[in-house]
């Protein structure tokens, strides 16, 4: 990522990334074998759109762990567009404005982060916690970093330090 950066500038791991993103569709397009509907019920009838729909509303469990995903997803893509300008504007404010951002290295530790966030759910799981349990905890984690994240720009910007471009 690093490499990238230092070549292509700050978009370089994102291109990068989606080098990977598509080897990846496709190895999954090609082998993976598992989770594909069945090609008939007993009646003979293929599972519809409509009968997703109806699971749905039978069970408003589901549509509320959409919500939740949505939500969270959702906030992480507006942190992931919005890190990059406030980093940038934080290194000229601390080093100088001709200081270069390190974003190859910070893309390379929200990477390591994510292995690790899988890795500490793989074994909660082997330690049988219920996955509500680990997501709430989950969520509770990054509700806390987020709020840290804005409360030391907003405190920048208090200061005369203008973090966001």
């Amino acid at each position: 990522a690093g490499l990238a950066a230092s070549r292509s500038g700050p978009t370089g791991p994102f291109e990068l990334s989606s080098g990977f993103l598509g080897v990846g569709c496709l190895l999954a397009a090609l082998l993976w074998k598992e989770n594909r509907s069945p090609t008939a019920d007993s009646d003979g009838e293929k599972p519809s759109i409509a009968d997703a729909v109806q699971v749905i509303r039978k069970d408003p469990k589901i549509a509320l762990v959409g919500a939740v995903q949505s939500l969270f997803e959702a906030a992480m893509y507006i942190f992931v567009l919005q890190w990059p300008p406030a980093l940038s504007s934080a290194v000229a404010t601390t080093f100088g404005e001709g200081a270069s951002t390190p974003y190859g290295t910070v893309f390379s530790c929200f990477m390591a982060a994510c292995l690790l966030g899988s890795t500490i759910f793989g074994q909660l799981a082997k330690m049988n916690v219920k996955t509500e349990n680990s997501a709430a905890a989950m969520l509770t984690v990054a509700t806390i970093a987020m709020s840290v994240a804005t409360w030391s720009v907003k405190a920048g910007a208090g200061a005369g330090v203008n973090l966001a471009t």
